[in-house]
């Protein structure tokens, strides 16, 4: 269980892993949608109304999966490029599918923020938190009346976080094992193909 946990691309078939990240990324958008969610980014989960996007949230089931799809064809893109330019080429299809299964823990945060007492809790605290933010010049810090609160808020927090980690790692764990490369090589062209996928993905909303 462990390896399939967190080295998925050295114990999962490659057809297995298409069915399970197939999965995840429609279960992402459905959870999205419900939640007034978007992926607008391929490490990102904002609440919609914090997102500078327009539309109803009911209505945005085709912007999500297609959202989802363009955080994924980024992230391969990048991915394929570095391990190109490291020297260490790789199977398409076999990135592509272990990418799109590194996403399932997106859809585990999606569901999480998804539930009414959750996401309803952490945005309310959200607001509070961006009303407590010093208004002028002569505020250096945030009353103390909201530390509980902020500590609320970062309680909230800690299973997103987890699931970030995990995806995170998920993607690199795949990158690596399908490249074969060493920790020196696999870690820095990792993090630069990440960073600019972000950067591109964030420029592709819909």
């Amino acid at each position: 269980m462990k390896q399939v946990l967190f080295h998925p691309s050295q114990s999962v078939h490659t057809t297995t892993a298409w069915v399970v990240g197939g999965l995840a990324l429609i279960l992402t958008g459905v959870f999205a949608t419900l939640g007034g969610l978007v992926t607008d980014g391929v490490l990102d989960l904002h609440f919609l109304v914090l997102s500078g996007l327009e539309g109803e949230a009911s209505a945005r089931w085709l912007p999500n999966w297609a959202q989802g799809l363009s955080n994924l064809a980024w992230a391969f893109v990048c991915l394929w490029v570095a391990a190109r330019v490291i020297g260490r080429p790789v199977s398409a299809s076999q990135l592509l599918a272990f990418q799109l299964m590194a996403r399932w823990p997106m859809a585990l945060a999606s569901a999480y923020l998804a539930l009414p007492w959750v996401g309803d809790r952490v945005l309310a605290l959200t607001f509070e938190m961006v009303n407590a933010l010093p208004a002028g010049p002569d505020e250096v810090m945030a009353s103390a009346q909201y530390l509980l609160p902020a500590l609320e808020l970062t309680a909230w927090s800690v299973p997103l976080l987890a699931c970030m980690a995990w995806m995170i790692w998920l993607m690199f764990e795949s990158y690596r094992h399908l490249t074969k490369a060493s920790l020196g090589q696999a870690v820095p062209s990792f993090i630069v193909a990440i960073l600019i996928a972000e950067i591109l993905s964030k420029l592709t909303l819909w």
